[in-house]
């Protein structure tokens, strides 16, 4: 696998000084609660630049005197034939975003390209266990919009792929958020506010009805897109919109909890003789597979109550509202193990 994790657009690739000149200015403003898109109400006032393209020097694409040094030099340079091809490369990414930007009511005018990731996976394996792209000395964003199609393999379905984003960098105790998809009730995605390593805050979203596209099962793809717009998180799930929270709200009064096993039905008290006793056998089988899920349950229940009481803690000694930070991608286990392939990545960032 490629040491570098993701390619980025920038003013500079390779050894020519290649420019993305894009209009500045990002925009994706609040929706309703109950809204199923994401609509632009009160445009900001648009400002625009145009830079200066610095132009290669001669020495840059001439021969010069052959020497050990200079001709090892030489020999890493890229041919210009190399240059085309990912400049062409470059504009066909670009058009690409241009294209998908208006399905989240964005537009091209406002912002401009961040990244372009190259594929890659991530693992995350065991209890509140991560693996994220970011890393020591990536831009401080304020306001994006980040998509990704996502292949995953978890042990569990509670364990998921997703993003970070407005983190401090730190690898032992990160300040950020978090947003992860996973396989549980069929499509759930989770937001998570961390406050020095410790889940500070919570909200959680459904894949279904909204998105009945969406495939839970190992091995199947799924594409994830998050807005951010000030203290708003707008999630977007195979391109439809699924929900919206602001970062500023506390957490959730009561955690949520997994369905409660139901208790098999006792005999019939009209079966007699034969029925009656292949009934009360088939009976006492399905309280034994019951007490079996009732304990799975209990257990559950008592770490998620362990959970909240823990993140309410977090909340109420931490400031836990990021103004930005790091942008990155993210595979996230609570429990188990999960490996995450991200393709078809990019970061498009509102200013």
């Amino acid at each position: 696998m490629k040491h570098i994790l993701f390619k980025r657009i920038s003013f500079y690739t390779h050894f020519g000084r290649m420019a993305l000149i894009l209009v500045v200015i990002g925009l994706v403003t609040a929706c309703q609660p109950l809204q199923r898109t994401l609509v632009i109400t009160s445009p900001v006032e648009v400002t625009s630049f145009t830079p200066t393209l610095p132009v290669p020097s001669a020495s840059a694409t001439t021969a010069k005197t052959a020497t050990p040094t200079s001709q090892a030099t030489q020999d890493l340079q890229p041919t210009q034939a190399t240059l085309d091809v990912d400049k062409e490369a470059t504009a066909q990414a670009i058009a690409l975003i241009h294209k998908e930007l208006p399905v989240y009511n964005a537009s091209p005018s406002y912002g401009h390209v961040g990244a372009i990731y190259e594929p890659i996976t991530l693992t995350a394996d065991g209890y509140h266990a991560s693996q994220s792209s970011n890393k020591e000395g990536d831009p401080v964003i304020k306001d994006f919009l980040l998509a990704a199609d996502i292949t995953w393999d978890s042990e569990y379905g509670n364990a998921g792929c997703g993003f970070t984003f407005r983190s401090d960098n730190n690898q032992d105790a990160p300040d950020e958020y978090r947003v992860v998809l996973s396989r549980i009730s069929g499509g759930r995605i989770d937001f998570y506010a961390l406050a020095k390593g410790k889940i500070a805050n919570t909200r959680v979203f459904y894949a279904i009805p909204y998105d009945p596209s969406f495939k839970w099962e190992n091995g199947t793809t799924n594409r994830l897109t998050l807005g951010v717009k000030g203290n708003n998180v707008y999630i977007f799930s195979n391109t439809i919109w699924v929900g919206a929270l602001d970062i500023t709200d506390p957490p959730p009064e009561e955690p949520i909890l997994p369905e409660k096993p139901v208790k098999p039905a006792p005999p019939s008290s009209d079966l007699t003789g034969k029925d009656l006793k292949e009934a009360q056998s088939a009976y006492k089988q399905a309280m034994k597979e019951y007490q079996k899920e009732y304990d799975k349950y209990s257990e559950a229940v008592n770490k998620i109550y362990a959970d909240y009481n823990a993140m309410m803690t977090a909340y109420s000694s931490n400031d836990i509202v990021y103004n930005d930070g790091s942008v990155g991608l993210l595979a996230y286990a609570t429990s188990g193990s999960v490996d995450c392939h991200f393709s078809n990545a990019w970061l498009w960032v509102l200013e």
